[in-house]
């Protein structure tokens, strides 16, 4: 990468990894890396899209729209389903 590329990948089609690396004294060659994640629905079909777009795990405010975060939603828990998975239907 150069100063100011953006990089877009897909977490659905793209495998990835990654290589340790050693944190960097001179100011100058430190990196940053913002990652942002985008959430388009009807993005493409899954067989469960609780497990595949949402994870059985809990990543901060992974799955919330800005108004149910407005809304204080993202502060309680999610129902779950028996197999530990978010449960998309109320």
């Amino acid at each position: 990468f150069g100063k100011g590329d953006i990089q877009f990948c897909s977490n659905y089609t793209t495998l990835h990894g990654r290589d340790a690396h050693a944190l960097e004294p001179v100011e100058d060659k430190k990196r940053l890396l913002i990652r942002i994640w985008l959430n388009a629905p009807k993005f493409r079909e899954f067989s469960d899209e609780a497990v595949v777009r949402y994870g059985i795990g809990c990543h901060g405010n992974l799955g919330w729209t800005a108004e149910q975060m407005l809304a204080g939603d993202n502060l309680s828990s999610r129902a779950r389903r028996d197999d530990g998975a978010v449960r998309l239907q109320p």
